[in-house]
């Protein structure tokens, strides 16, 4: 039979834990309020894409060409995303958008808590994480959208946690981090990322094996290089195996990306990336200053992911959960722990954190769902929908914030839309084709011909101004955000 728990003894434990972490505990809370305040302000172009891609996974099987968009029709797509795409269309079916929206707040802030947790068992001090966590949290807050790439932040953590573990203290756990990459091929492409952090581990494993600067055992070095040798394998278990190296070929190599989507494009000074270079430059100090408290993979993951950060904004998310979870233990070496907070502090710190996540999750859960819908452009799809019903043959032409929203709420526009942001299946002329109409360049007209109706947002003055001097064109619907113009008969 289970001993029975002695109350004072639980007492003792959870007051020890919370003078430990309770300055952690507190900022983490914050962020899930953060998090839970902001749910309307996640839903993106690309939140639209995975339910519409889930509904067709569901609908039809996993696809193999397109069928959505009148540019890209029959182009070989392949969705790499599945399994992410399918657990939020899931959810967003089951239970509304609201459900899909709480499962990405539970990812995001479940990859903070794993790397603050991972960063305090690899012996950083409570003080010096939170301390780190407030940077870090808001180094990419643009990165918390509802996308496929949410659900990756979890496994990233859970790899590199695995990975640090056992340059500290070699086992058998380390195996792990196989299973774990071959989910993460069938959520999102950055697997590709998590499986250079392995190859990177046993290649740093093996060299201070043979150069003889570490004691670990033939065993641990067997361990490494075999998951190490492994994990490039397991970038194409997936029910589309070999036929993703041209997907991920598309992603990594395509130079184009970068010049239609903010976010592939690098990391420059910026008011959007200002708090990305503090935590970089305090990093890189820290680094030079006290590197020794880490192991050599750990500088080489801070590293790796810092590069990344610099190569393109969308990849600074991944910087910021690797700062979080080492750059305590630097900051520790750099400014020692000297006393823990007051015990009543802590249990009042902890209290507020334990108080503040309670309520806005209770909160969140009683907001409507219209609240949460706020932000989504339904009345210009209602009237976009509405136009190409009395017209069954105008194609629609809609860019990246409005084509997968459209496809979302109204199927029935499948097949007459120009293009989504699944631009992983541009040609080079269809990038240019895009680029000359956002640019207004001379052959702007011809990226329209053929599309009755336009939808843009209305911050792109000079292309709505030069559509409606257009003979025939008018505004059939306008708000503060979106125009929808229908053009002549002749265009």
């Amino acid at each position: 039979m289970p001993r029975a728990v002695n109350p004072s003894s639980f007492a003792a434990a959870c007051t020890r834990l919370a003078e430990r972490d309770a300055f952690p505990a507190l900022v983490l809370a914050a962020m899930l309020v953060f998090l839970l305040r902001l749910t309307p302000h996640q839903l993106v172009a690309d939140s639209w894409l995975a339910l519409v891609a889930g509904r067709e996974i569901v609908d039809n099987g996993l696809p193999a060409g397109d069928t959505l968009a009148v540019w890209t029709h029959g182009t070989t797509w392949i969705d790499q995303q599945w399994l992410a795409h399918v657990a939020l269309y899931a959810l967003a079916a089951a239970a509304g958008i609201k459900a899909a929206l709480a499962a990405n707040v539970a990812a995001v802030i479940g990859a903070f808590v794993g790397a603050a947790v991972a960063s305090r068992r690899l012996g950083a001090s409570g003080r010096s994480v939170a301390f780190v966590a407030l940077p870090c949290m808001f180094a990419s807050f643009w990165a918390y959208q509802l996308r496929a790439q949410s659900l990756a932040y979890p496994l990233f953590v859970a790899v590199l946690w695995l990975l640090a573990s056992d340059a500290r203290n070699p086992s058998r756990r380390v195996l792990l981090v196989l299973p774990l990459l071959v989910v993460w091929t069938n959520v999102h492409g950055s697997v590709v990322l998590g499986a250079l952090l392995v190859v990177l581990y046993g290649a740093v494993t093996a060299v201070r094996a043979l150069t003889r600067r570490a004691t670990t055992s033939s065993a641990a070095v067997a361990r490494a290089l075999t998951v190490a040798a492994a994990a490039p394998l397991c970038l194409f278990a997936s029910p589309y195996g070999l036929s993703l190296a041209d997907y991920y070929r598309s992603i990594l190599l395509n130079s184009s990306l970068s010049r239609v989507v903010v976010e592939w494009q690098a990391s420059t000074p910026s008011a959007l990336t200002a708090v990305f270079f503090a935590l970089a430059f305090a990093t890189v100090w820290l680094v030079g200053r006290h590197g020794a408290s880490l192991t050599p993979f750990e500088r080489v993951a801070l590293g790796v992911t810092l590069l990344g950060g610099l190569l393109a904004i969308r990849s600074i998310v991944w910087f910021a959960l690797a700062a979080l979870m080492f750059v305590p233990v630097l900051l520790d070496h750099a400014s020692p722990v000297r006393e823990l907070p007051k015990r009543r502090l802590s249990i009042l710190l902890v209290a507020a954190a334990a108080i503040g996540a309670v309520g806005a999750t209770a909160d969140a859960a009683r907001l409507p769902a219209a609240w949460y819908a706020q932000n989504e452009p339904g009345a210009a799809g209602d009237a976009v929908a509405v136009a190409a019903s009395r017209d069954p043959h105008a194609r629609i032409f809609a860019t990246e914030p409005y084509a997968d929203f459209l496809l979302w709420q109204h199927p029935e526009l499948g097949g007459r839309i120009a293009f989504d942001v699944r631009f992983e299946l541009f040609s080079d002329d269809q990038f240019r084709r895009v680029l000359a109409l956002y640019e207004l360049r001379r052959s702007w007209r011809e990226t329209l011909r053929g599309f009755r109706l336009v939808v843009l947002e209305r911050s792109r003055t000079s292309l709505v101004r030069a559509l409606l001097d257009e003979g025939g064109a008018r505004v059939i619907y306008g708000d503060g955000e979106t125009v929808v113009i229908r053009r002549g008969a002749d265009r």
